[in-house]
């Protein structure tokens, strides 16, 4: 769904809809919330406007990020065959390469 057709589902207060991406429920449960509190006069037309976009700017970004991780996930994956091989008999720099690749050697 696009950040539209989520929005309009929250304010006409549908149920969250299946298949949303985790970004996209988390962005439709803020905008749901932000329209329930400005009918309900807690909030006034422009504080919700400002609050909605910054709910609009958060969305983006976890998008972006989320899209960073599937790429590196897949990656990861793709590489997952060679990393096995340098694990078990790579040259000394090529295991420490992998090492900080995974995680497993911090920063010095």
């Amino acid at each position: 769904m696009t950040p539209k057709e989520i929005e309009r589902c929250a304010m006409n207060g549908d149920p969250l809809p299946d298949d949303l991406t985790n970004p996209e429920q988390m962005l439709f449960m803020a905008l749901r919330y932000l329209y329930r509190t400005f009918r309900a006069g807690y909030i006034g037309k422009e504080e919700a406007g400002a609050e909605k976009a910054k709910i609009i700017k958060s969305f983006e970004m976890a998008r972006f990020y989320q899209g960073i991780y599937q790429d590196t996930a897949k990656m990861r994956n793709r590489l997952a065959r060679y990393l096995a091989e340098i694990e078990k008999g790579g040259c000394e720099k090529c295991r420490l390469a992998l090492k900080i690749f995974d995680g497993r050697d911090v920063a010095r």
